[in-house]
């Protein structure tokens, strides 16, 4: 019996990291690799809604150029379709912050970025299609007194190796109606 209990217990233990690894780690890969040069990182606590993903990813044609991601497929965009009316919780919590690797949350929409802040970053809940292998999420960043640096989204791809797991940014996806 007593083992049979700890046999449980260490499931949960793998079950619970496998889960909060699979949702932060896109972000906190992201946040790593295009946060690097900044002074200081800032989350915005409000979560951006996933429903302009499908939106963006899908993107416009407008006389020579387009701005539909380059690793479109229809079947990405119908999984991305489903999420439309999905809801998720509105906020990030503290110990997101800290497992993004970010110095604080921010409250309020696109507040003006404290002088000890360089960047405010905003983020939807990560979407996965592929089997797990893609994150797609929606990203806004904003300098100095709302000056938005980049709105659109980013697509990650998990690159295994070894024994490492990371998170490579495949490409970013302009969102057209603000670019």
């Amino acid at each position: 019996m007593q083992l049979n209990l700890k046999y449980l217990i260490l499931c949960l233990c793998v079950v619970g990291t496998c889960a909060s690894c699979r949702t932060n780690s896109p972000i906190a890969s992201y946040i790593a690799t295009e946060g690097k040069d900044s002074i200081r990182v800032s989350l915005q606590k409000v979560k951006l809604p996933q429903r302009d993903i499908a939106n963006i990813y899908e993107g416009v044609s407008r006389l020579n150029w387009n701005s539909r991601a380059k690793t479109f497929t229809d079947n990405r965009l119908k999984t991305l379709r489903t999420y439309q009316s999905v809801s998720t919780p509105e906020f990030w919590s503290a110990e997101d912050a800290r497992k993004f690797g970010v110095s604080g949350l921010m409250e309020g929409v696109f507040k003006p970025v404290e002088k000890n802040h360089n960047l405010l970053y905003s983020f939807s809940e990560p979407i996965y299609v592929d089997n797990g292998k893609q994150a797609v999420f929606r990203v806004v960043v904003v300098a100095g007194y709302n000056k938005i640096l980049f709105d659109g989204l980013a697509i990650m791809e998990k690159r295994e190796r070894e024994r490492e797991r990371k998170w490579k940014l495949v490409e970013k996806v302009f969102n057209s109606a603000v670019h």
